[in-house]
């Protein structure tokens, strides 16, 4: 409910705008570069980047504008800035005014958009803009603003509904999507009907997905997107303006491979199909990525992927459906020193967070599973030595598990981790699996691709050596491989176990209360 509302609910009369600040608002209405410009104290080191000025400026001819472009931008900053300058100018004024804030999950908005309307708020130079600061009790709150004439609020955008923005009518009314590439057509479609009266303008920002959808057809300028005012920022002009570093652009060059999807979707700010042999989107990473949260409920397994060569060693905990941050170790020189010190990183988990006596199935040191191919043999080793009854995770055992629909089965664990790890984050499944947002988790998760599927009508995922000679990722997955240890390790664990049953019988294993996969 806006201010006015809610002063005259409780017998009070609105304030009219002083005349200092109906100038200043009449000055500005259309000039949110100038409010940038003139309005905003930068803190020291920052400045208004030529880029951001341009598109701030559209806003003063066209009704429709997007941008795309390299991560860390300042895409958000622009909508924030955006944002001031809309409910400031026209409260005013007098106009009533609304400001919907949408994105595809709350998270975004949450997390990112909000808090960054928040940050640029003391930024303001109110003494210009001719009324006092916004009240934190009763205007700029967590994720709205609420002024005499009108509100900013957030709407959360799912990709398979159109409810949420098509009764956000007043005089004027400024839509801002956040990160749209993920948003529904149905959701753009509804939102239309927001400009139906001419005084409406929408600002649409991401960075770049595959190339379909809504926001592609804007960026390709596809028939009935033409009059949108569209700008693509590239890397150079970012790390000309500060934004980012020439280093970053460097080091995701490496990280993730200059050809690949992730580094010309979030680098180059190119749309960028993935692979059609490749084994889990990008999409769905992303979406995993943006459920997380923070849980301190128990930790129900362990993956380790022991690091050779210059590798990183790297722990996976889960909690439930949630993968916790990954540890990321570095490896000695001196293999048997590193093989000693990892067990006891490891071993120290297993004592602090097990709550099952070792001869019980559910206890942690079981739902532990190691990389057992090469030097991480050495690790299982000695951990059972110490008398931690760890599991190994072979990639190189065969099994008999099917995918999903029984059809197809798998060449070895490898293969069958990979695929069972698609299944989880399969969004028809519904599973909801959390995963850090980690850089390398998520390049390594989207990398290797199915290599071809047997005679014996089993799948067969790229090798780690294959991976790296293709050089799609300039690595190991050193990460991704972790996360599949703990994950999937237990349902191939009881799948072997339980191999000498009968052949009709199918394994119901339900790891971490996760849906049973059969």
């Amino acid at each position: 409910m806006a201010i006015e509302a809610i002063m005259l609910e409780r017998g009070l009369t609105p304030t009219p705008p002083t005349d200092r600040y109906r100038e200043w608002a009449l000055r500005y209405k259309d000039d949110f570069a100038g409010f940038a410009r003139d309005c905003i104290r930068f803190p020291r080191g920052q400045w208004l980047g030529d880029y951001q000025a341009e598109i701030l400026g559209a806003f003063t001819d066209h009704d429709k504008i997007s941008a795309r472009g390299t991560r860390g931008l300042g895409k958000t900053a622009i909508a924030a800035i955006a944002a001031h300058a809309f409910a400031l100018t026209r409260d005013g004024l007098g106009i009533p005014w609304k400001i919907p804030t949408s994105a595809s999950n709350a998270r975004q908005l949450i997390r990112y958009l909000w808090p960054e309307i928040r940050l640029w708020a003391p930024r303001i130079r109110w003494g210009m803009v001719g009324r006092k600061s916004y009240n934190p009790r009763t205007e700029l709150l967590k994720t709205s603003l609420n002024l005499e004439h009108g509100q900013a609020y957030t709407v959360v955008a799912p990709t398979n509904r159109e409810e949420g923005t098509e009764g956000a009518h007043a005089e004027e009314v400024l839509l801002i999507y956040d990160e749209a590439k993920e948003i529904s057509d149905a959701m753009f479609d509804a939102s239309e009907g927001i400009f139906s009266t001419g005084n409406g303008k929408w600002f649409v920002i991401s960075t770049p997905g595959a190339p379909v959808g809504r926001f592609y057809a804007i960026h390709s300028k596809k028939p009935g997107y033409e009059k949108w005012w569209t700008r693509h920022v590239s890397w150079q002009e970012a790390v000309a303006a500060g934004r980012i570093k020439q280093s970053w652009v460097d080091d995701m060059r490496l990280a993730w491979g200059e050809d690949s999807v992730l580094f010309k979707r979030q680098v180059l700010g190119e749309f960028a199909a993935q692979s059609e042999d490749s084994i889990i989107p990008l999409a769905w990473v992303e979406a995993a990525m943006d459920r997380w949260e923070e849980d301190d409920g128990p930790i129900t397994a362990i993956g380790v992927d022991v690091g050779n060569g210059g590798d990183l060693s790297v722990i996976a905990c889960v909690r439930g459906k949630c993968v916790a941050e990954l540890q990321k170790i570095a490896v000695a020189a001196d293999p048997a020193t590193s093989t000693m010190g990892l067990a006891g990183i490891v071993g120290g988990l297993i004592n602090k967070h097990n709550r099952f006596d070792y001869n019980d199935p559910r206890n942690l040191a079981k739902r532990t599973f190691i990389d057992s191919i090469g030097i991480g043999a050495g690790v299982v080793h000695r951990l059972r030595e110490m008398g931690y009854p760890v599991s190994a995770f072979n990639a190189a055992l065969g099994t008999t598990l099917k995918d999903e629909a029984g059809l197809l089965g798998f060449a070895n664990w490898r293969a069958a981790g990979w695929w069972t790890m698609r299944e989880l984050l399969d969004p028809a499944h519904k599973v909801n699996l959390a995963l850090p947002d980690d850089d390398d988790l998520k390049a390594e998760l989207t990398a290797p691709r199915v290599k071809r599927i047997t005679s014996e009508e089993k799948r067969l995922v790229e090798s780690k050596a294959e991976l790296l000679k293709a050089n799609r990722l300039g690595r190991s997955t050193d990460c991704a491989d972790a996360v599949i240890h703990a994950l999937v390790g237990p349902v191939l664990l009881a799948e072997w176990e339980r191999a000498e049953g009968p052949p009709e019988e199918r394994v119901v294993y339900e790891p971490y209360e996760m849906p049973k996969r059969w």
